[in-house]
């Protein structure tokens, strides 16, 4: 996205769309929507040391304070959804999703199960119940990403997202709260400095980012260890903020395009590991997915050999314009999901990935794309054939790693549904009635039979 932007920057600098914050709020399931009592924007953003110092250069001239005696506050850039929570004498009333910044989606129903999110807030230097606003990032820490989404499908910032909208409720207390600014009753930020603002918000009982006050040039080091060193964070995050430490210095500098000129987002650059895709796997899961899987000659990334990585779907793959025998950069999504960043070279003998007319494992042509609840067509391709074994053996699969059943690989698992022994996941405990036909079982193309020792360990496992 960030690629993409700059892009568009150096084409059209004046495009609306630059001037845009967050993304629009469809009117597709919402669950309401209200104004922000104060509107919430964005952040100017720099990739690389020689936009901070453009940055640094045109603050300090505002202010009338040399760069080298600028004293700034960074803290982590979580990558999360920013939220706002109001609350009146103590009490959470509202919290509303960020929007386009003028009003957002009211999901307080959830917000009331997020972790981290005190019952009652009191003001941290009156101690009277506090009125006012939160602003927050609401985070999905990788050990709960893991355990709402094992294959890491997606990621955590937009699974995230999605559990802080649901209207069932479901997973929000999987959610933390990590406060980055506050307002009293009436607008004004709490606190005379980030520092202050950061530590009123612990005395009320918020967690905060990981924070430091340096100058530019310490700003800048601490910064570059955060990014090599944030594969060991028990969440993600995707760059720094930095904001001039003064409130009434940011006050006085104003905003720009709903971007306060005060504060700047230091960005991980996004570079990418050259690579060739080799060939393309078609897989179908458990649910009928076609899924078409990235073949790439083995490179090394962030201490792995990264072989594969997802092309997610033909939507994507035509997005990226990715062909066999193009050479690429691979990168590794928060330092652990390979990911195509780019092509970085087409040859005229690259092979098109052609868009599957029949499903690779039952052959059927009943394939499409199923629609979503607003109607509309889902980006993936799905198998329709509700006979498929590749729809049976993933969801008996699913069944066997979620309950930790030992023993039971992919190869007997198959065997097991080509045998006729298992249909479904119930069938497995009907297998001591057949234990001769289980023994007996043949193992893929080797033809090694599974025997009775064998055999009555897996149905130990199972009961």
């Amino acid at each position: 996205y960030d690629i993409i932007r700059d892009q568009l920057t150096e084409l059209n600098p004046n495009h609306p769309h630059l001037a845009n914050v967050g993304a629009p709020l469809s009117d597709v399931g919402m669950r309401g929507k209200s104004s922000h009592g104060i509107p919430m924007g964005s952040q100017k953003k720099a990739k690389n040391r020689a936009e901070f110092d453009k940055w640094l250069g045109v603050v300090s001239k505002a202010i009338g304070v040399s760069v080298q005696n600028l004293i700034l506050h960074l803290s982590e850039k979580l990558d999360g959804c920013s939220f706002s929570l109001r609350y009146a004498n103590g009490q959470l009333v509202e919290c509303l999703g960020r929007g386009e910044g003028d009003e957002g989606e009211d999901i307080t129903s959830n917000a009331l199960k997020f972790r981290g999110l005190p019952a009652f807030v009191a003001h941290p230097i009156t101690g009277e119940p506090f009125t006012g606003w939160i602003r927050a990032e609401v985070v999905l820490f990788t050990d709960e990403w893991k355990k709402v989404d094992p294959l890491m499908e997606s990621n955590p910032r937009n699974i995230g997202g999605g559990i802080a909208r649901r209207s069932s409720g479901v997973d929000s207390d999987k959610l933390q709260v990590m406060g980055f600014r506050a307002f009293d009753e009436n607008a004004e930020v709490l606190g005379n400095t980030e520092e202050e603002v950061s530590a009123n918000m612990e005395k009320m009982g918020f967690m905060v980012a990981p924070h430091l006050l340096g100058s530019p040039d310490a700003v800048w080091d601490y910064f570059t260890k955060w990014g090599n060193g944030r594969s060991e964070l028990a969440y993600w995050i995707d760059g720094g903020v930095v904001k001039i430490n003064d409130i009434s210095s940011q006050l006085e500098l104003g905003e720009s395009s709903n971007r306060p000129k005060g504060q700047v987002a230091l960005k991980f650059p996004a570079n990418g590991t050259p690579s060739v895709l080799e060939d393309v796997i078609i897989t179908v899961g458990h649910t009928g997915q076609i899924t078409p899987t990235g073949a790439f000659k083995p490179v090394r990334i962030s201490g792995t050999t990264v072989s594969s990585a997802l092309l997610v779907n033909w939507d994507s793959i035509a997005q990226l314009d990715i062909a066999i025998g193009d050479s690429v950069d691979l990168y590794k999504a928060g330092e652990i999901i390979p990911k195509v960043l780019r092509v970085t070279q087409r040859p005229d003998s690259r092979k098109v990935i052609p868009e599957p007319t029949c499903c690779p494992v039952c052959s059927s042509g009943n394939i499409g794309k199923k629609k979503n609840l607003d109607g509309n067509e889902t980006a993936h391709l799905f198998c329709l054939n509700p006979e498929c074994s590749a729809q049976s053996s993933g969801k008996i699969g699913r069944y066997v790693n979620s309950l930790k059943i030992l023993g039971i690989g992919d190869e007997i698992l198959e065997s097991m549904i080509e045998g006729g022994l298992v249909e479904n996941a119930a069938d497995l405990y009907t297998l001591q009635d057949q234990f001769n036909e289980f023994s007996s079982l043949s193992m893929g193309t080797s033809g090694v039979r599974l025997g009775e020792s064998r055999a009555q360990s897996i149905i130990d496992e199972i009961d």
